[in-house]
């Protein structure tokens, strides 16, 4: 059995440590639309490295590489806002005269007796 002091134990453990840090510890840079920003990391993948840096993807928000893609050195994020905006015009609808028979009026005569105007409508 070999004993280890406590001193040696903590210097191999901390050693660990630092070779873990280093060697899991990816530099990337992460671009979202037209503004970049350098970023280190021990997550695994492009959808782990955006909610750790707070960044909530949008369900029409392009990214890549793709969500569960793994990350290493040099990776770059980029993410594509993509907001759908459903847009209203007002089209102009064309009025339709109607043409009723009057048994007081005389054959070939004709009589306004509510003016048309043209309507709107509203288009998606």
């Amino acid at each position: 059995m070999i004993l280890l002091s406590s001193s040696i134990v903590f210097s191999m453990a901390l050693c660990a440590l630092m070779w873990y840090l280093s060697d899991a510890t990816s530099d990337l840079t992460i671009q979202i639309d037209h503004s970049s920003a350098p970023c280190k990391t021990q997550k695994d993948t492009v959808g782990e490295v955006l909610k750790d840096v707070g960044f909530k993807v949008g369900s029409n928000d392009i990214v890549t590489p793709a969500l569960n893609a793994r990350v290493s050195d040099h990776t770059l994020i980029r993410v594509k806002r993509v907001k759908i905006v459903e847009e209203q015009e007002k089209e102009a609808t064309a009025f339709e005269s109607v043409e009723e028979e009057d048994s007081t009026m005389k054959k070939g005569e004709s009589e306004v007796t509510q003016e048309g105007k043209e309507g709107e409508d509203l288009v998606t």
